[in-house]
């Protein structure tokens, strides 16, 4: 019978081990840690619409508070900022909206939030009524889907007790490229027209 050959011990040193073995754990953790990034309440990385900023210092800012509001649906928001038929306007959209089937009003939450930049009015026509409001013609200005967004907008303010309310809009037609060009400034189409 042969002799049995010594066999050599083929297990690593343990100082060794523990030295591959605790570089291993650190480089995960900075991998961990180099690739989670804190939470963010950015509304843009949720998903959500931007909430609207409400100013209500000038007639201006009233206007652009409003219609941010109103473009965003935040129905609540648009009524403290209105009166007359502004108010009644509001209130109607939003039982329009309470009345939408399911399939229906997450087609329009999409949309929505699409439309999450806030416009700026640019206004370009004012005028003191008889009645003792105001009348503010111009151009709501913004982004939609990336793209330049115009459109033609006159408002009629009422000066409340709590500052300057929306009493009336009139949201006119689209402006630049792919839209009919629309009337000259601080002219608006009659109520009925094609307004897209």
């Amino acid at each position: 019978m042969a002799a049995k050959s010594p066999q050599r011990d083929k297990r690593l040193p343990t100082t060794l081990v523990l030295a591959a073995s605790s570089t291993m754990v650190c480089v995960g953790v900075i991998a961990l840690l180099w690739n989670t990034a804190p939470p963010t309440s950015d509304a843009r990385a949720t998903g959500a619409p931007d909430a609207v900023a409400v100013r209500t210092e000038t007639p201006e800012d009233t206007a652009e508070s409003f219609l941010d509001a109103w473009r965003k649906r935040d129905h609540a928001v648009a009524k403290q900022l209105s009166v007359g038929p502004a108010l009644e306007a509001v209130v109607a959209r939003e039982r329009g909206d309470e009345s939408l089937d399911p399939e229906t009003r997450s087609i329009v939450k999409v949309w929505n939030d699409m439309a999450r930049d806030r416009l700026e009015f640019v206004p370009d026509e004012t005028a003191n009524l008889d009645d003792g409001k105001l009348m503010l013609a111009g151009q709501a200005q913004g982004e939609f889907l990336g793209r330049p967004y115009e459109r033609r907008i006159r408002f009629v303010l009422s000066h409340e007790a709590g500052g300057y309310r929306i009493y009336d809009m009139e949201l006119g037609p689209r402006i630049g490229e792919g839209y009919d060009a629309g009337p000259p400034p601080g002219e608006m189409p009659q109520r009925g027209q094609d307004i897209p």
